[in-house]
């Protein structure tokens, strides 16, 4: 799902929530134009409870290394 966000900085690719997992890709800074007068951030986003998101990591391995590094970020502070 497309999605915009007014974030004062770019969304992380990976997060995790109380009880929900985001996986957002294709992540673009998106200026005010003369057409649109949107000023934030634009990203392909799916979501998945963490359950989902365990089935999905165990079929296809993807986003290990970078769902590592987040779990560090939060755990470390």
């Amino acid at each position: 799902m497309l999605v915009r966000g007014t974030q004062e900085r770019q969304p992380l690719a990976l997060e995790f929530g109380k009880d929900t997992v985001y996986v957002r890709k294709n992540i673009r800074r998106i200026e005010k134009t003369a057409e649109d007068d949107f000023e934030g951030w634009e990203y392909e986003e799916n979501t998945f409870t963490y359950p989902e998101y365990v089935k999905k990591q165990q079929e296809d391995g993807d986003n290990v290394k970078l769902a590592l590094a987040e779990l560090a970020e939060i755990v470390g502070g």
